[in-house]
């Protein structure tokens, strides 16, 4: 049920909806889960490090790892709101997007809400001021719930995972409960 309560909206830099991570070139994944970044580097973990092959989690700051840059911080819904950019290949490749709780103060499922994209959208201004960073295309973006998209990758249901933001359905596994009891 853990990734079920959380819920991911996520763009390239052109506005292509993305899957919650960023795959670049030399193998580092950065991917969103639940409300903060996992970063994954096969070649830096180390055992005494989290599960293989998570190197780090992000919460909120501005850090550069290798040729990535990673700029996040906490908002709405009990989110992070991340910008991240890898730009010493030929072509810069990147991700922009909100890890955050998906129930909303009535206990309804209400995944990402619009008023999350436009703050996501009023921190890419603010870095693009303060660091010279690209803005993404927002409007083109979708939300899904992580133990939504989980479910379908392990093709236990099918099934879209996404939808815009604001117009979320109820996470999959509560119908399975349901159908339990």
């Amino acid at each position: 049920m853990a990734l079920s309560n959380w819920d991911t909206f996520s763009v390239d830099l052109n506005g292509t909806p993305l899957s919650g991570s960023l795959i670049c070139p030399d193998g580092v994944i950065v991917e969103f889960d639940k409300n903060w970044l996992y970063l994954h580097d096969a070649q830096a973990w180390r055992s005494e490090s989290y599960i293989y092959p998570v190197i780090m989690k992000v919460h909120h700051g501005y850090m550069r790892y290798r040729n990535i840059k990673i700029l996040a911080e906490r908002g709405p819904q009990n989110g992070i709101y991340a910008l991240v950019l890898q730009d010493y290949y030929p072509h810069k490749i990147g991700m922009a997007g909100i890890g955050c709780y998906g129930f909303g103060s009535n206990d309804n499922y209400v995944g990402v809400l619009p008023d999350s994209v436009t703050h996501l959208g009023q921190l890419l201004e603010q870095w693009k001021e303060e660091y010279n960073t690209p803005i993404p295309v927002l409007h083109k973006g979708t939300r899904f719930n992580q133990g939504d998209a989980f479910f379908i990758r392990q093709k236990a249901v099918t099934g879209p995972a996404d939808t815009p933001p604001g117009k979320s359905l109820p996470p999959i596994i509560l119908d399975m409960i349901d159908r339990i009891f």
